[in-house]
């Protein structure tokens, strides 16, 4: 059996992506299955990284949505463990994402500071 040069690298790098510190930051990541995932870090070791109310990004006829990733799970207040085995990337989520995240998990609208009008 050939193993890709891609899964070769991920499985000689696994942990590189996750050596800075991530707890308590929005990240983006996306999966060996090709989800692309939202959520707050609550937990991170070597193996494993927690997210609190993870959400996947979905097309609608209104743009992109944010849908649960477990759609039959309680998902308030959830940690979902993801093995990082199964994570191919990770990033900090921009701005905008992550302002839209945080509404739509906790109903509280973040607002930059700058000048109210």
């Amino acid at each position: 059996m050939v193993i890709p040069i891609w899964l070769r690298i991920l499985k000689r790098d696994k942990y590189f992506m996750l050596q800075e510190n991530k707890i308590g930051k929005i990240i983006s990541f996306k999966t060996t299955n090709g989800d692309e995932v939202v959520g707050k870090v609550t937990g991170q070791s070597t193996d494993e990284l927690t997210i609190q109310q993870p959400v996947i990004l979905a097309a609608s006829q209104q743009g992109l949505a944010m849908v649960p990733f477990l759609m039959t799970a309680d998902m308030n207040n959830a940690n979902v463990v993801f093995k990082t085995s199964n994570i191919i990337c990770s990033a900090d989520t921009s701005e905008g994402v992550a302002d839209a995240y945080f509404e739509n998990t906790t109903g509280i609208k973040p607002i930059r500071s700058g000048i109210i009008t």
